[in-house]
């Protein structure tokens, strides 16, 4: 890991409460370099004491501040101009500030070396708004929905790689025939034999969905019973253990929400609810019960404004809405 970047990490953990002898000799050190290291010290300090959730000020990814902050740096400094780079220097500071405010927004940092097989331990949570992607120590790639937790079980140990998903995930398992990979959702293990698939098992909701796009998985009811997904099949399991398997042509062309899409064909106003929730990070509440069950067609994206969003519900209802936004919160109600 560059200096500079372990300078970062040592920032991260001194404010997390981590003031060890070395942490605070790193942290010095940085400081006595230059006033701007002071001045960029800061703006972090400052933006950190302002978040109010604890579990906020534990994501955060080294790598990607650190890539962008210095990649900031290098276009300045290319720059002809001396004069200019200096003036923005105050700038930089705040920017180095936001960038870690940012990534821990979305990202959790996990400390372990990518080299070892054996055991790796985390938890990692995507808040509402967000999604973020993580590598596991054996190669595979997770993509985190927004609202989602994964936790690892065992990665390693007991000859198996096992994790815990509450939310959506996409997962791009590593093949390794000699340590198999378990995903336990709600009342289902899924069994994969290295291959790509996307869960989707929200707590709030009554089902767990498992859509396979390559390779092969198998379904475990808690009841004992096995059913083998092929490619372009979608199983979905309710709370009662009742399962209903569709086929899904061009399946890794139906996962919008890797595209920060969502579509929605005939769904009641309250499940699309649940989408913005996610998707936009805000609160939904629909006032009037009739209204809630009442059923759309249409789909968004996350780059759209949510007034835009909620307009089109409202063009489209076959009654009277209206709705307001206040606080993070949007209410949609009878006109």
């Amino acid at each position: 890991m560059p200096k500079e970047k372990d300078k970062i990490n040592h920032i991260a953990r001194y404010l997390n409460g981590n003031r060890d002898s070395l942490t605070l000799s790193n942290i010095n050190e940085w400081l006595e370099e230059n006033e701007t290291n002071q001045l960029i010290f800061d703006e972090i300090r400052e933006i950190w004491h302002s978040l109010d959730a604890e579990e906020e000020k534990k994501r955060f990814n080294v790598n990607e501040a650190w890539a962008k902050y210095s990649s900031w740096i290098d276009q300045q400094q290319s720059n002809k101009n001396q004069s200019i780079f200096k003036r923005y220097l105050i700038q930089a500071s705040k920017y180095a500030a936001l960038i870690l405010i940012a990534i821990m927004s979305t990202w959790l940092i996990f400390d372990y070396n990518s080299n070892n097989t054996q055991d790796q331990s985390f938890i990692a949570d995507i808040p509402l708004g967000q999604t973020g992607t993580i590598t596991l120590n054996d190669g595979s790639q997770v993509t985190l929905n927004s609202g989602s937790r994964l936790t690892s079980l065992s990665m390693g140990k007991n000859n198996e790689r096992r994790v815990k998903l509450s939310g959506e995930a996409y997962f791009k398992v590593a093949h390794n025939p000699d340590l198999p990979f378990y995903v336990e959702i709600n009342n289902i293990n899924i069994k994969v034999y290295g291959t790509e698939f996307n869960v989707n098992g929200y707590n709030e909701d009554n089902f767990t969905e498992t859509t396979l796009v390559k390779g092969k998985v198998g379904i475990q009811l808690n009841t004992g019973t096995e059913y083998i997904l092929k490619p372009n099949e979608m199983i979905r399991v309710a709370r009662d253990n009742s399962t209903e398997i569709v086929t899904v042509p061009s399946a890794a062309q139906e996962i919008n929400w890797l595209k920060n899409m969502y579509k929605f064909k005939n769904q009641p106003l309250n499940e699309i609810a649940k989408h913005i929730e996610r998707m936009y990070g805000m609160k939904v509440i629909i006032e009037d019960q009739q209204l809630a069950k009442e059923k759309y067609t249409g789909q968004f994206t996350k780059n759209e404004y949510i007034d835009i969003v909620l307009q089109r519900l409202v063009m489209t209802s076959p009654f009277k809405i209206d709705y307001d936004i206040k606080n993070e919160q949007i209410t949609i109600y009878r006109n």
